[in-house]
């Protein structure tokens, strides 16, 4: 790619001068292109505390061609170095291979899922280049620590190109993964640091690519990574707080959502590791708050590693919630609830945002964690946070679904019949009884106050559909809680804010999945919505959702929960789909069907219950 003249961003003498440098990287003496190689690398470190370094990496790739040149460079080091130059050499290519993996990072942060560099066939090439290099087990370690830190910068926001390493002919021919575990058992700290960044950028930045994390998995990172993370937690050595916080990326990211990965750190003797980090790492940070100064928290709290070593912690922890029955007793029984109570009351919302995600992972899958985290002095704590005035909305909406998690009722046919869903039912009504009196739904109109300006995007509607799930969890199945809603006329409002106006389907199934909880087995409840007409909104939004199945499904449980108790009510709705919409007889069809399924499945519950009671 030839050198592109500059536009009115910069002047001509200093284009001219950083052609000048970057044609020095790959003419002339070793020790000079060494020279030129690390004043570039130095240069963007340097411009990153004045904001420019985006831009100058941006120049280096957009006008000139620095991959192209890297590329030479690394392919004249593999052909050409000797005995006599190999240090130097040795430098050469690591600044160069370093400046490629900041260009990467700096330049996949402008947009959401950078994909400019994946038909690159310089980064192709170049790519190749550093897994070669990564494949050499004689390498010297500077090469072996840029190598690594290029494939974490590569992969961390493309996860097409993390599969790409870990499957086809890159990972056949080169073995990146074992060779990044191999990294794991040096002695060098932060060359284990970057060979955990490099593993955590495969699986992506929040854990996206399973197939990388299944890979890493198979070959036993999981054990080195925690052998890794012992070590440095021991040691204390300067920049051991991000060394341990990159362990901690590497295993949050591999774990997610991951069973096999969960596995190999849900044994007592990992398990028991993390909970020590966390326990330590709670310890020091309430000792670095005490020394903060009025006004100080702030600032402290945007550098401070302890914190995001503790968020980080508990994110592994509340994957190991989610997938490890084993993990969760090992955790309750080593006072886990003690921890988030504690992170709840923390000075750092993403502390306090991380406690919540983990009351709602653990929560989610187990009755145990629901009745220990659904304590009243945690459940306050919760509560304060959805009711509370903040920009911190992540957290006002974590918090409003950890609730729904406490709250939310095991349903099936079977649950009547099973002593163990009973129990956990019974745990959740407590939950609920004791969200509706500590206040969890005085706000709950909130939710759909920042609707009107966000309309019809799905990103944007996560404030509706949060407060949607922990009002239909907090009301499913409480006679009680279902009156009071009703008596405030919240399902009018959310009909008129949702089912009237052209909202995404998620929304309405959410808003239809309340009406569901309000109206069933309640029968006063029922005949209340059906006054205000709900019933012919409802129907509106089946023929006007006709080719989504879910939304048209959820649409016609809704109408049988407004009519299950009801012989009258049955007649209207029926009487509506046949006189409004004669010509859809596929409505009255389907809602008809439903209907008719619906009302044989809890006759076999009534009969399967019956029969455990005999």
């Amino acid at each position: 790619m030839a050198s592109q003249p500059p536009n009115n961003e910069m002047t001509m003498k200093i284009f001219q001068h950083w052609v000048a440098i970057v044609n020095g990287v790959v003419s002339g003496p070793v020790t000079a292109r060494e020279h030129f190689a690390r004043s570039i690398n130095e240069t963007i470190v340097e411009n990153k505390k004045h904001g420019q370094a985006q831009q100058i990496c941006r120049m280096l790739q957009r006008r000139l061609g620095y991959f192209e040149k890297a590329q030479k460079v690394l392919e004249d080091y593999i052909e050409d170095a000797t005995d006599v130059t190999a240090k130097n050499w040795a430098r050469l290519v690591g600044f160069t291979i370093q400046t490629c993996s900041r260009i990467l990072f700096y330049l996949s942060r402008e947009v959401a899922r950078p994909t400019w560099y994946s038909g690159d066939k310089h980064v192709k090439a170049i790519t190749k280049l550093v897994l070669h290099l990564l494949n050499k087990p004689k390498a010297p370690p500077d090469i072996k620590f840029t190598s690594s830190q290029y494939i974490w910068c590569l992969c961390w926001k493309n996860e097409e190109n993390g599969k790409s390493l870990v499957k086809g002919d890159y990972a056949d021919m080169y073995s990146p993964v074992q060779n990044l575990i191999n990294l794991l058992g040096t002695e060098w700290a932060v060359l284990r640091q970057m060979a955990a960044g490099a593993l955590w950028g495969l699986c992506g930045n929040r854990g996206s690519n399973s197939p990388a994390q299944k890979e890493i998995t198979r070959r036993g990172a999981m054990n080195m990574i925690i052998l890794a993370l012992s070590k440095t937690e021991k040691s204390r050595k300067e920049g051991w707080e991000k060394e341990s916080f990159v362990h901690l990326g590497a295993l949050a990211a591999a774990t997610n959502m991951c069973k096999d990965a969960v596995i190999q750190i849900a044994k007592p003797r990992e398990l028991i590791t993390l909970i020590a980090i966390l326990k330590n790492a709670c310890q020091e940070f309430e000792a670095k708050q005490k020394q903060i100064g009025p006004g100080e928290m702030d600032a402290f709290l945007d550098r401070d590693l302890t914190s995001l070593r503790i968020a980080k912690t508990t994110e592994v922890i509340a994957n190991i919630l989610m997938l490890s029955r084993e993990g969760r007793e090992l955790f309750l029984k080593h006072r886990g609830a003690e921890f988030l109570y504690y992170m709840l009351q923390s000075a750092s919302y993403k502390i306090k945002n991380q406690a919540a995600m983990t009351i709602t992972q653990g929560a989610m899958t187990d009755p145990w964690c629901k009745a220990k985290f659904g304590e009243e002095k945690i459940m306050k704590l919760l509560v304060a946070n959805v009711n509370m005035q903040t920009n911190a909305l992540e957290l006002k909406y974590n918090s409003a679904l950890a609730i729904s998690a406490l709250c939310h009722q095991v349903k099936g046919p079977n649950v009547h019949a099973n002593a163990q869903a009973q129990k956990a039912i019974q745990v959740s009504k407590n939950n609920q009884n004791l969200a509706l009196k500590l206040g969890a739904l005085e706000k709950a109109d909130e939710f759909l106050i920042p609707v009107e300006a966000v309309k019809g995007t799905s990103h944007q509607v996560v404030p509706i559909k949060t407060g949607l799930r922990m009002i239909t969890d907090v009301a499913y199945g409480n006679e009680a809680i279902q009156n009071k809603l009703v008596d405030e006329m919240f399902h009018c409002k959310i009909a008129h804010k949702v089912l009237n106006e052209n909202y995404t389907p998620d929304v309405c199934v959410a808003a239809l999945g309340l009406i569901c909880a309000l109206a069933r087995n309640n029968i006063t409840a029922q005949n209340k919505i059906v006054e205000h007409n709900l019933s012919h909104m409802i129907i509106a939004k089946i023929l006007q959702n006709a080719t989504r199945d879910h939304v048209r499904l959820i649409c016609c449980q809704a109408l049988h929960c407004l009519s299950e108790g009801n012989p009258k009510t049955s007649a209207e709705i029926a009487e509506q789909l046949t006189n409004r919409y004669q010509q859809d007889g596929a409505v009255k069809k389907l809602y008809l069907t439903v209907k008719n399924t619906l009302k044989a499945a809890r006759m076999r519950q009534q009969q399967e219950a019956k029969s455990s009671r005999i």
